[in-house]
């Protein structure tokens, strides 16, 4: 298994069966053009022609970039997302030409293409505010296992102890 990484959350985890490109961000200018990649980035989504998979772990931009999702080529492959009853992520990503989902349940392990993702919803009630009343509903983690190595994506997901 290899990791290729890009820029922030944006990177690809390779293994002998798929190519997963996790969190794109590569149209400079996310959060109404508050955030830039330093320095800028010479990748650009239309580069992007080998991944098998997408996985995007939460809504915010500079994970779930629709600037990038729209320039990405490759629109067939599955888009691994988690499954949660609010579908603002789903849509969100509809909207920039995707429509092949993998949904896992939090906890959830499923062989896909020859490696097992396990899902992992919010570790944390809140990752930025931990005695806030307001849960973290957005957030996910994945962890990529194939016969030899494991590779844990957490991204935005602050794990805990408990």
């Amino acid at each position: 298994m290899k990791i290729r990484f890009f820029t922030n959350a944006a990177m690809e985890i390779i293994t002998d069966s798929a190519r997963i490109l996790c969190d794109p961000w590569f149209v400079p200018g996310a959060f109404d053009g508050s955030w830039w990649q330093w320095p800028p980035l010479r990748t650009q989504p239309e580069d992007l022609t080998e991944y098998t998979h997408l996985y995007i772990s939460h809504i915010h931009q500079d994970h779930c970039d629709p600037y990038t999702l729209r320039r990405l080529p490759k629109k067939d492959v599955p888009v691994i997302i988690l499954k949660r009853p609010e579908q603002f992520l789903k849509r969100r990503i509809q909207s920039c030409g995707f429509e092949n989902f993998i949904e896992l349940d939090d906890k959830e392990t499923r062989l896909i293409d020859g490696v097992n993702i396990t899902m992992y919803s919010a570790f944390t009630p809140n990752a930025f505010i931990e005695s806030a009343e307001m849960p973290n509903i957005i957030d996910s983690s994945i962890v990529v296992s194939d016969k030899t190595s494991t590779v844990f994506n957490a991204n935005d997901n602050v794990p805990t102890a408990k």
